[in-house]
């Protein structure tokens, strides 16, 4: 378990034990005693901050369909192995994950399949760790899932424009510093631009 995930179930068990505890209070007093009043708005103080924590924490999962779309746009379908731009054995929608030139050719379907499934272990992950993530919206986090899937779960540390800006709370300079990384071998390369465009525009949404 990630420090980040132990911290917000330690923060869902506080806020659950103390609407228990108010909610307690109030069935051992009386209506029209004094304490019952004010333990009375505690306990509903507690239950709405129950029901906020329970839905924030449930709210982002894993990347949505719409995580997934937009990172099969920019990545584009291949059925059989190829090398990529550097050399790479890849196919589906940008898997590189032990795959060689004798590797099976997969359909439009698997690959989504495959897609999903790394999305979700090796670059969802990377975003969760954040310790802003209980604050990301899920178009959030399916941009910064897809920057990620592009450039390296790496670009989300700290000493990273985009990984300072997250850290600091600052989601106006983060959605900025999508369009700084849109250069490859020093070049600015169109396609690039277009995907980094397109993961800001989600991510402000």
């Amino acid at each position: 378990m990630t420090r980040a995930r132990l911290e917000r179930a330690l923060w869902l068990r506080r806020e659950r034990f103390r609407y228990a505890r108010w909610r307690s209070f109030v069935k051992t007093k009386p209506p029209g005693n004094v304490l019952r009043a004010k333990w009375y708005e505690l306990y509903h103080e507690a239950l709405y901050e129950r029901v906020r924590c329970d839905a924030q924490l449930r709210r982002v999962t894993g990347v949505s369909r719409a995580g997934v779309e937009l990172v099969k746009r920019f990545e584009g379908f291949r059925g059989a192995p190829y090398r990529d731009a550097v050399g790479v054995w890849t196919i589906g929608y940008g898997e590189t994950r032990g795959i060689t030139s004798r590797s099976h050719h997969v359909t439009q379907q698997e690959a989504a399949t495959m897609l999903r499934r790394r999305l979700d272990r090796d670059y969802f992950s990377a975003v969760k760790a954040l310790p802003t993530f209980r604050s990301l919206t899920q178009n959030q986090v399916d941009a910064l899932t897809s920057f990620a899937y592009n450039l390296g779960g790496g670009i989300l540390q700290r000493g990273h424009t985009m990984g300072d800006a997250l850290r600091a709370g600052n989601m106006k300079q983060a959605a900025d510093a999508f369009l700084l990384y849109d250069k490859a071998g020093g070049r600015t390369l169109s396609g690039l631009t277009r995907r980094r465009h397109a993961e800001r525009e989600l991510f402000s949404r």
